[in-house]
């Protein structure tokens, strides 16, 4: 196992400085933050972030590295420590006054999208990026499999939450997918930082294509109590506040589940097939409100005449 220290990157005290500003917008350890800000020092090339909420990874990791970044976007006026009204907005500013600015290309929109990936490759002009850090919720593992290959063979990959004492059934499936690449010889691993932010390394050879190929659970999470959630896209056709306006239809085993345009609360409280399409996600109910990853049946849905499976024909295949 490598362990970075202070001595073997020469650290300055500016390094310093700047990791602890990041650690007041951030919901990563400080220990964590530091060793980002190292490993993106480290790396000898592009970083691609996922997930960087309003910018304190992201300033770190700018500190001495050009960073992609890709951010959904949108208020989070709930969040417990660090609410939002603007999302990319904050991220903006926060990038500005740490002076990294410069450094940081933003990626506005979900990183599923065929489109959003697509501009990070094209940020990346023709090369290889040298680190992948992952912060998402849902699809971590579906996240490292479709931009892994973005990366160099040696590349460094970072996950958060492959610990947490909150988050424990999102660590759950991400520590199972990285340790089961740990296991086959995909991923080196080099330190568990902080809260439990995972950091390794791409070990070359088929790596990469190996990854891609792993076995993972369905690009959902659960949203509380009977409700689900799956990235679908398509948010123009979505409902709004006062028009449920969305033609999505969503199946389960080729029958259609219903009502359609149910409040969450009560998708949550009651279940039974209810469902929503807000925004760019799907929260949705089974039609008994048993679990949709372990239940055995196809969960699809369909605009119009075309049906397809919850990953959608809009993401990256």
């Amino acid at each position: 196992m490598i362990i970075m220290t202070e001595q073997n990157l020469h650290l300055t005290s500016n390094l310093l400085s700047a990791v602890a500003a990041a650690r007041r917008i951030s919901m990563l350890a400080e220990d964590a933050l530091l060793q980002l800000a190292q490993v993106a020092a480290a790396c000898g090339g592009p970083v691609i972030e996922l997930g960087p909420y309003i910018g304190g990874s992201t300033c770190a990791l700018a500190v001495n590295a050009r960073v992609i970044t890709v951010e959904l976007g949108g208020p989070n006026r709930e969040h417990s420590q660090l609410p939002t009204d603007d999302t990319i907005a904050d991220l903006e500013l926060n990038l500005a006054r740490a002076g990294v600015r410069s450094r940081v290309e933003v990626v506005p929109g979900h990183f599923l999208r065929r489109p959003v990936f697509e501009r990070v490759r094209n940020h990346l002009s023709g090369f290889k990026a040298g680190m992948l850090f992952v912060d998402v919720t849902p699809g971590t593992e579906i996240a490292v499999q479709h931009y892994v290959s973005l990366l160099r063979p040696d590349a460094y990959v970072v996950i958060d939450d492959y610990r947490s004492d909150h988050a424990i059934e999102k660590a759950a499936q991400v520590s199972a997918f990285v340790d089961r690449a740990v296991e086959r010889g995909f991923l080196d691993p080099i330190s568990v930082c902080g809260w439990g932010t995972w950091f390794g390394r791409l070990t070359g050879g088929n790596a990469i294509e190996e990854i891609r190929q792993l076995p993972v659970s369905l690009p959902l999470w659960h949203a509380g109590g009977h409700a689900w959630y799956a990235f679908v896209g398509y948010e123009a056709l979505a409902d709004e506040d006062c028009r449920n306006a969305s033609p999505l239809e969503l199946l389960e085993n080729d029958y259609a589940l219903g009502p359609a345009h149910t409040t969450h609360n009560l998708i949550r409280e009651a279940g039974l097939g209810r469902y929503s399409h807000w925004r760019e996600g799907l929260y949705f109910s089974t039609s008994d409100n048993s679990c949709p990853q372990t239940n055995g049946r196809c969960y699809s849905i369909r605009i119009g005449e075309t049906v397809w499976d919850l990953r959608g024909n809009e993401l990256i295949p």
